[in-house]
């Protein structure tokens, strides 16, 4: 005899049935321990003793069931889905496929047969996962240069917005200015005082570049000085802004940005002009 596959309900029936059959387990404790009627008991032990342990296990076990959908209708679906309705979701292609074609089925059996066939991709294969993009290797190759607007002198003045040069490479803060707004007459002056101090970098990157209006003019100017401006989106712009204003927020004064410690590149002190706040590293 061959080996005989059966789940652990079954085998546990096995067992019960076996002390019953041997006289060491009542009828009425085997139903309970197996949550089945004294009738049902009465059944399997029958068919236990004619047949034997393998007679437990369930009788279409191996069986094709009997709702099984026939292959040909099921590539019949998936031929109309790919000719008709390719890029459906399988919710609104089993609509469809009933309302035109009077082939009902039920959602879920056809999401099964659309990812089976690779017609469809699962919401975890559809899942992409972007590669981070490497620091640049070289100090003021590539500088990141984005707008954080905050109320920075809480109630003494109105709300402003710190313009932030950060380098790629190394994190450093290069340039901070205090501006009315965000605007490419405001960038003009924080990249003068940039070049005038640290001269001219490599490439910059704004977010702001590919969506704003007024940005054009400024990546128009830098493009034409010869430097590179590119669209993007980072992180450590948005961190550095947000640790920025809980350092000034939290214990500096309005006039005064101690120095500080990011990673291990000091934050520059802030001093006051007639028109414009700045920041210089």
């Amino acid at each position: 005899m061959g080996w005989v596959v059966m789940s652990e309900r079954e085998l546990n029936r096995v067992e019960v049935l076996a002390q019953v059959d041997d006289g060491r387990l009542s009828v009425d404790n085997a139903a309970n321990m197996l949550d089945l009627t004294r009738r049902q008991i009465f059944r399997l032990l029958k068919r236990y003793r004619q047949d034997g342990a393998a007679s437990i296990r369930h009788q279409l076990r191996g069986k094709a069931p009997n709702n099984k959908i026939h292959r040909a209708k099921r590539d019949y679906a998936l031929a109309l889905v790919k000719e008709q309705y390719p890029d459906f979701g399988p919710t609104l292609a089993a609509e469809m496929l009933a309302e035109h074609h009077g082939f009902k089925v039920s959602r879920e059996t056809l999401r099964k047969w659309m990812v089976e066939d690779g017609v469809w991709l699962s919401r975890k294969q559809r899942r992409q996962f972007h590669q981070p993009r490497l620091r640049r290797e070289c100090f003021g190759e590539l500088i990141q240069i984005d707008g954080s607007d905050h109320r920075w002198f809480e109630d003494r003045a109105g709300p402003c917005t710190l313009l932030v040069f950060v380098d790629d490479a190394t994190s450093t803060l290069m340039e901070l200015r205090f501006v009315k707004s965000e605007s490419t007459f405001s960038y003009f002056e924080a990249l003068e005082s940039y070049l005038l101090e640290h001269g001219r970098p490599v490439a910059l990157q704004s977010a702001h570049y590919d969506r704003a209006p007024d940005f054009v003019d400024f990546g128009y100017l830098v493009l034409d000085e010869g430097m590179i401006i590119r669209p993007g989106k980072w992180v450590p712009v948005f961190s550095t802004n947000h640790l920025v204003q809980i350092l000034w927020s939290g214990s500096v004064a309005a006039s005064t940005i101690a120095r500080t410690s990011i990673g291990s590149k000091p934050m520059a002190r802030a001093r006051t002009t007639n028109s414009t706040t700045s920041t210089r590293r």
